[in-house]
């Protein structure tokens, strides 16, 4: 497939190009969430909530596959965009080493940690035995999901989102199949449901192998030729893991803030999951510019072109801005049929608790979105120290702390952790922005 020119001709219109494939790409990635709790919420609103206690759980393990990609992205994008691809090629059979590495650790980890973890977060008894099945079974979609992650960034990397769209595409339209197959054909629930996803995600592995190792393209994998290289492991290391631990303890943050909306009960955690993943859906367009920045940052540090790396935030900005007030307009209108979608049957306390936190969310989407576009160029540029210590600070620093403060010396009740999510959103942007005029992040490290 043709590739986005990230270094030459109109700026908006590649960015566009290569944001659109996106978009698509992430709206299969969110079906996989929907369909789950959509099939779900049919057996009733309490499953709904064994999967929305467990999915942070499984977001930290995610965060280190993100954390990856972004040192793919990150490395690749410069000596793709210098032109080097034979460097670029031994960097990405480096960096499936590394995905093959941590696929082991997480599924061992999670698969024989499920209950201890489960313990912890002080699980409701009615949704504990789901959410322990959910989350076991779940423990084998590491495979799966690092080997999609790894492989759309490689191909970003190069210019070229339109692969990693197919690949999704082709794992969520099977997740919609098997679903109701498994959950209700086979009348295994909830475990039914986590495996649809695992399965589906590993029927794509084959393709995502051949598509990569092709020798007709710039940028390929070659196994027989792999030799691990301390130094290019070092550099792939020193990009992955700030921005891997940061996400991973951003992750562990919300494992946190499920513990203080558990205690407002199983339906406030029905109410979360079901509001998450609708705030996730009406991101999706705006998501999509922030995930393609990295790229285009990364290619013209590469190809010496600051000045061009500065104008793909200034656009991306522009556009996310104008599309976070129109997500604003179409969710508030939107908000109590989606839920209706989801839980037909829904109890005036889930409508309530998921209407709430959705408006939050949406109030609070130009901010988040501030922040992703400024972490990206700090990403893009090889800077993912600067993610890293802005992640730790938005949930750690910030919003955990404002929790505590709400519940403790408030009667706000669960709108303090929503308003929480606000703060912090607003107060680490304008951090970013100051960080993005100070810090000579135009100086890649790659």
């Amino acid at each position: 497939m043709k590739a986005v020119n990230a270094i030459q001709g109109n700026l908006k219109k590649s960015i566009i190009q290569m944001a659109l494939p996106l978009m698509i790409l992430n709206i299969f990635n969110s079906l996989y969430g929907l369909v789950d709790t959509f099939f779900v919420g049919k057996i009733s609103e309490l499953s709904v909530g064994a999967i929305s206690l467990t999915t942070p759980l499984l977001w930290c393990a995610i965060s280190i596959a993100n954390g990856l990609a972004a040192g793919t992205t990150a490395i690749i994008s410069h000596y793709y965009g210098a032109q080097d691809y034979k460097k670029a090629s031994d960097y990405a059979v480096q960096i499936l080493f590394f995905c093959f590495l941590f696929i082991l650790i997480l599924t061992i980890s999670t698969y024989f940690l499920c209950h201890p973890i489960l313990h912890y977060l002080k699980t409701p008894k009615e949704i504990y035995a789901e959410s322990f099945s959910y989350l076991q079974i779940m423990a084998f979609d590491y495979f799966g999901l690092f080997m999609i992650t790894i492989y759309m960034a490689i191909k970003q990397a190069c210019g070229n989102s339109k692969s990693g769209m197919i690949i999704s595409a082709l794992a969520s339209i099977l997740n919609m199949i098997f679903d109701p197959i498994f959950i209700f054909g086979f009348s295994l629930g909830v475990k039914g449901a986590a495996m649809a996803t695992v399965i589906s995600k590993w029927i794509v592995i084959p393709v995502i192998l051949y598509s990569l190792c092709r020798k007709n393209q710039n940028v390929y994998i070659n196994f027989r030729s792999f030799s691990f290289k301390i130094q290019e492991g070092i550099k792939i290391l020193k990009l992955s893991l700030p921005c891997a631990f940061g996400q991973f303890l951003e992750s562990l943050g919300f494992v946190l803030m499920n513990k203080y909306i558990v205690f407002y009960g199983a339906v406030a955690m029905s109410a979360y999951g079901i509001g998450e993943k609708l705030s996730n859906l009406y991101n999706i367009p705006i998501i999509a510019f922030s995930n393609v920045l990295p790229t285009f940052i990364g290619q013209n540090l590469g190809a010496n072109q600051e000045k061009r790396a500065r104008q793909s935030y200034n656009y991306a900005m522009l556009l996310t801005t104008i599309l976070s007030i129109f997500v604003f307009i179409l969710g508030m209108w939107w908000i109590k049929p989606s839920i209706y979608l989801f839980v037909p049957d829904a109890s005036s306390s889930l409508l309530s608790y998921t209407s709430t936190f959705v408006f939050f969310t949406l109030l609070t989407g130009p901010f988040c979105t501030w922040y992703f576009n400024l972490c990206a160029v700090f990403n893009g540029s090889g800077h993912t120290h600067i993610s890293f210590l802005l992640s730790i600070l938005r949930l750690w620093g910030i919003r955990i702390p404002f929790i505590y403060i709400f519940s403790k010396y408030t009667n706000l009740g669960i709108i303090g952790i929503w308003m929480s999510m606000l703060i912090s959103n607003i107060i680490v942007g304008s951090i970013a922005q100051i960080l993005y005029w100070k810090y000579p992040w135009i100086k890649s490290k790659i």
